[in-house]
């Protein structure tokens, strides 16, 4: 063949280099819904049959890369207007056993498509669908890595370019571009910062002459906007650090050190309760004297309810220092973290069955997690350790729900687990962020009433059909129900228990995790300017006093921050340096 310019040598042999193949794979990323959606194709042969994959095939010899990009994509998609799609090549991936057919060399591509049609299976793919980032996996090849580095690519390219406009409709509202960029980056904007940037921007956006749209609130229609015609932003719109929140000014949370306070009381907690786990408060009493004037025990050891906090933690910092937290991106490492923590010698401290028999499945490398999840149990053990998702900067509400649900689901599947974990990240999220106290059980009503028939298919898979459900709405709405009785419990022991009687006897013993989210709320709303003197009341009581006085500290000290507790204690509880390490972190 005479290439372009030139002749090949006389004599030269074709032959000298093993041959090799040259494949597109595509990334096509779209928003719908307020979600980040991929274009996934179910491969219908070897190898990998059955598995997920990106669009993808081989180049033909009269073939651009990019023109094979196209073909296939409408080939494999059934997706063929295109005129819409922004298409841009990624990199090359060429690791020699990427895959085992023989070397292939691969061309990716991301690309953007708004407002896109169903798609259907085709050529050798057995069907396509959209699905949410992160929702499915592993990906066949490399194809997880490839999709991390387009959602990465694009995600940068938002600050300082005008693709934002190519994820939405010809014609949109700053709503809804606003809401790519949350969806894109996993952070929460402030709207007139926002608005106030955009507008600011010479050519990113121009106003439709008499166009509105009504949006569903109850205020004036929201004016229309088309992509202008710049191509890049000047100044750029800078995306925060992971784990932080995005055009925001300085908050409560910042101030008040409110992570480290939460860390470190929960922490406090579980040494205070320790010792008094087992005994009714008649025997504590006789052993510790008077409740209210408990001592912190020398030394200030810790149970698996902070060892397993911990692990939590920097499993969920592990992730986010590779990008947006997804349920791919959280599973693996915090999979890693809890067991770490299973085969460590200081897996010592009495921990409970469901997450001994649960991590010991997770070791088993490519069993998925749902095998392994106790689908019956529905112990504290999933909500002692959340604590660290309702700190964490930045998430928005979908990643902080889901995050807290499938930590817990990990180990315990009961959805009364899943509910109660959420409900424990959302109140430790709502104290850090300054809400008032007295407030507090209403909020987590409304919450609750709001997430009742919501599952969260994306983190949690097909775990509801490990239970006795019809349908995954019935086997969520028996958590949050469950979940909802116990707060109607705990709205009525505020107004009328006693705070010198036992508060299991109110709000449960908290063997359970809706009764430890109860009585642990319990112990901090009856001394909310006592955060001491309500870590001594949790850690005296006849029930599960370590993990309840843990939740405890994490309330409080997330109302109050670090200063709620004394140096001398927090300087000599177990495992105070990584516990200020990750507070520091969530803080900074």
């Amino acid at each position: 063949m005479r290439a372009k310019g030139g002749l090949a040598p006389e004599g030269y042999d074709k032959y000298a280099f093993e041959p090799f193949a040259v494949t597109v794979d595509l990334a096509v990323l779209t928003v719908r819904a307020g979600e980040l959606e991929v274009l996934l194709v179910e491969r219908g042969q070897e190898p990998y049959a059955g598995r997920w994959a990106l669009p993808g095939g081989f180049v033909l010899p009269t073939e651009s890369a990019e023109t094979a990009a196209r073909r296939v994509l409408a080939v494999e998609t059934g997706i063929r207007d295109l005129s819409r799609l922004h298409l841009e090549q990624l990199r090359t991936y060429s690791e020699p056993d990427r895959d085992p057919r023989m070397r292939v060399v691969s061309v990716a591509f991301a690309a953007l498509l708004p407002d896109p049609p169903e798609p259907h299976g085709g050529g050798d793919a057995a069907q396509a669908r959209w699905l949410p980032y992160g929702s499915v996996g592993p990906l066949a090849f490399d194809h997880e890595r490839i999709l991390i580095d387009a959602h990465e690519r694009v995600g940068a390219k938002l600050e300082y370019t005008c693709l934002a406009t190519s994820f939405c409709p010809p014609e949109f509202t700053l709503g809804e571009l606003q809401r790519v960029y949350e969806t894109v980056w996993g952070a929460v904007l402030d709207r007139p910062n926002f608005r106030r940037k955009v507008l600011a921007t010479p050519g990113f956006v121009e106003p439709v002459p008499g166009a509105a749209r009504l949006t569903g609130g109850r205020g004036k229609p929201a004016a229309l906007y088309r992509a202008g015609g710049a191509t890049a932003l000047q100044p750029p719109l800078l995306r925060p650090p992971f784990g932080r929140t995005a055009l925001m000014t300085t908050t409560p949370t910042l101030a008040k050190h409110a992570a480290t306070g939460s860390l470190l009381g929960l922490a406090l907690g579980d040494a205070l309760g320790f010792p008094t786990e087992f005994n009714d408060v008649p025997s504590i009493l006789a052993k510790f004297g008077p409740w209210r004037e408990m001592k912190l025990p020398r030394p200030a050891i810790v149970t698996d309810d902070t060892q397993m906090t911990l692990a939590l933690g920097r499993g969920l910092r592990t992730a986010m220092d590779r990008g947006l937290l997804t349920p791919l991106r959280m599973e693996a490492p915090v999979r890693e973290e809890f067991v770490d923590w299973y085969q460590s010698p200081d897996n010592n401290r009495a921990p409970g069955r469901t997450c001994l028999v649960a991590c010991n499945l997770l070791k088993t490398e490519g069993r998925p997690w749902q095998e392994a999840s106790q689908i019956d149990s529905k112990g504290c053990g999933a909500n002692m350790r959340v604590a660290p998702v309702g700190l964490v900067r930045g998430l928005s509400e979908e990643q902080r729900s889901g995050a807290a649900q499938l930590q817990a689901a990990l180990t315990h599947g009961h959805p009364t687990a899943l509910a109660a974990s959420d409900l424990t990240a959302h109140a430790v999220w709502l104290l850090a962020g300054g809400a008032e106290p007295t407030e507090l059980i209403g909020l987590l009503r409304s919450y609750a009433r709001e997430n009742r028939g919501r599952y969260l298919s994306r983190w949690l898979g097909d775990l509801w059909t490990r239970g006795q459900d019809p349908t995954p709405e019935h086997f969520i709405e028996r958590g949050w129900d469950e979940c909802l009785e116990v707060l109607d419990r705990l709205q009525d022991a505020v107004r009328t228990a006693s705070p010198e009687s036992d508060p299991c006897l109110a709000t449960g013993a908290g063997w359970i995790a809706e009764e430890a989210l109860a009585t642990g709320l319990l112990c901090f709303l009856q001394f909310v300017d006592e955060p001491v003197t309500a870590l001594r009341r949790a850690a005296c009581t006849s029930g599960d006093s370590d993990s309840i006085a843990c939740l405890t500290g994490a309330f409080a000290g997330a109302h109050h921050g670090s200063d709620a507790w004394p140096t001398e204690w927090a300087d000599r509880v177990e495992y105070q340096s990584d516990l200020m390490s990750l507070g520091a972190l969530w803080d900074a």
